[in-house]
């Protein structure tokens, strides 16, 4: 009794390992794609799954991915930080099983967070901006003024003195959506949630 008790922890352990390893090497090859998408992003993926293996074999279910990656860029839009989480996803288990090929069906819901500095953004925008607690000041020709900064149709929008700038907000895997923003001192965050996940992120988390 004693010997098969020794047997049945080993082999505890030893899944243990394996699926821990398993969920490891996902997460490297995640981090490694956001990383060949936005050059110096030093992503940090997690998979908050577990078991890890027989969720995915058996129901082809992850429970949670979150991302983290810094100095997300495209030409002159320059996010500090970019935080993203996906929430019970659902892989095509049998392409897994037989083809060794991550195909996402589905997620419950999604979320990313992102952060802008106020250089970046008066860089941006061409203007110098204060950012304060929920209150922004330009200011122009050496008069400082209200502007109220928005995001909406895809654009950051700023509206000072009856003058108006927009810039489009570009398409990045790691930055599926925004649509929502808050202004805090020396920063502007802007937030959304998705329930479908979009092309370019499914795109880059299938090639991982």
């Amino acid at each position: 009794m004693r010997k098969l008790l020794i047997l049945v922890v080993l082999l505890v352990l030893i899944a243990g390992a394996a699926d821990t390893a398993s969920r490891i090497a996902m997460q490297h090859q995640l981090e490694q794609r956001i990383d060949g998408y936005v050059p110096g992003a030093a992503a940090k993926v997690t998979i908050h799954s577990f078991p890890f293996l027989p969720k995915v074999a058996a129901w082809g279910r992850v429970d949670q991915i979150t991302a983290h990656a810094r100095q997300v860029s495209q030409g002159p839009f320059v996010l500090d930080r970019v935080d993203v989480a996906v929430r019970g996803v659902r892989i095509n288990r049998h392409r897994l099983i037989n083809e060794q090929k991550l195909e996402i069906v589905s997620i419950d819901t999604g979320t990313v967070t992102a952060d802008m500095t106020q250089a970046d953004l008066a860089h941006l925008l061409g203007v110098t901006v204060i950012l304060g607690a929920g209150t922004a000041q330009v200011t122009e020709a050496g008069v400082t003024v209200a502007g109220l900064i928005s995001i909406s149709n895809g654009r950051i929008r700023l509206e000072a003195a009856g003058q108006r700038v927009s810039v489009a907000i570009p398409t990045l895997p790691i930055l599926p959506c925004l649509a929502e923003v808050r202004i805090i001192p020396g920063h502007l965050v802007g937030s959304c949630t998705f329930h479908e996940i979009p092309t370019a992120l499914k795109v880059a988390l299938e090639q991982a």
